[in-house]
């Protein structure tokens, strides 16, 4: 009589397991959006060490009419100079977040705003932006990020 109630008991911890098993899985997109809000929050506070280690340590940036960007030192220096940027803001507004079945790789796709310079005469531009984010021990990184401006210059 015994033996179905341990029975039981062992299929309801699997399944108890099973369950923990998928939500870690399940709020990785959360985890990827609040991680896109802090890099967003560290870019406009001009912490280029905080933006730099959000990044992997061969990770890479395709800046739109520029050269690529490679590994997190060149990162944290492009990093770096946007943070003497006047009255800077920027703001990010993801849209997809898409994670592998693996669940170490992932893609979020977004809009993006950027404003800087004198109040008189600011400089602005809006576009989309594709980040691809990996998992990398127990931390999300971020190993491709690529934006493309929708203005025409």
């Amino acid at each position: 009589m015994h033996r179905p109630v341990t029975k039981i008991i062992g299929f309801a911890a699997l399944l108890l397991i099973a369950a923990a098993g998928v939500h870690s899985e399940d709020n990785a997109p959360d985890v990827l959006r609040a991680l896109d809000a802090k890099w967003t929050a560290a870019i406009n506070a001009g912490d280029a060490e905080a933006v730099a280690l959000l990044f992997a340590e061969d990770g890479r940036i395709f800046p739109s009419n520029a050269p690529a960007i490679a590994g997190r030192p060149a990162i944290r220096d492009y990093a770096d100079g946007m943070s003497g940027l006047m009255n800077l803001n920027f703001v990010t507004e993801p849209d997809t977040i898409i994670v592998a079945a693996s669940s170490d790789l992932a893609y979020l796709t977004g809009r993006y705003s950027l404003k800087f310079g004198p109040n008189d005469a600011p400089v602005e531009d809006v576009g989309k932006y594709l980040v691809v984010w990996q998992k990398i021990g127990d931390k999300w990184q971020v190993v491709v990020d690529t934006f493309t401006s929708d203005l025409r210059r």
